[in-house]
């Protein structure tokens, strides 16, 4: 891994891009024993376009989509929450949209290694069925609503 010095901070950024394209970043502070993981992709609210892996066309997609991918990548082929399986770890997990970006994440004292196959294991192995996006879509239509409820939603927005 190649060794980046944060100057002003005085620490040390660890930085390996994987064969596969993914980027790694590691930071490690000894006095510190929380672990925080994210997986982060470049696609959030505002980026609709793109090349789908095996084509070589960029192709429009609706609006939204990044989001509703936010939402059903939380729960697996079988139905189950990936929720439910970060706690039995004993970690904490979520994610979030924005208009860049889509992390998922989890933080935890222990089991780190189990907790990343974990990640790697959701944010990879995404399943739909016509019930759970039926489902997932109730779901976000009551999300907007609620922010429609929202002062500081309306204002930015507006």
């Amino acid at each position: 891994m190649e060794k980046i010095r944060i100057k002003n901070l005085e620490e040390d950024v660890y930085y390996e891009k994987l064969d596969n394209g993914l980027e790694v970043y590691l930071y490690t502070k000894d006095d510190i024993y929380t672990n925080y993981v994210t997986f982060t992709t470049k696609y959030g609210s505002v980026y609709n376009d793109f090349v789908p892996i095996g084509e070589s066309k960029i192709r429009s997609f609706p609006k939204g989509i990044a989001h509703f991918l936010e939402h059903k990548v939380f729960e697996d082929e079988n139905g189950q929450d990936y929720l439910k399986k970060f706690v039995h770890l004993g970690s904490e997990s979520n994610a979030f949209t924005s208009f860049t970006k889509t992390s998922y994440l989890f933080s935890t004292t222990s089991k780190v290694t189990e907790n990343i196959q974990l990640l790697l294991e959701m944010v990879s192995k995404a399943s739909f069925t016509e019930k759970s996006v039926s489902k997932e879509r109730e779901i976000i239509q009551q999300e907007i609503g609620m922010y429609q409820d929202s002062p500081d939603y309306r204002l930015f927005f507006g």
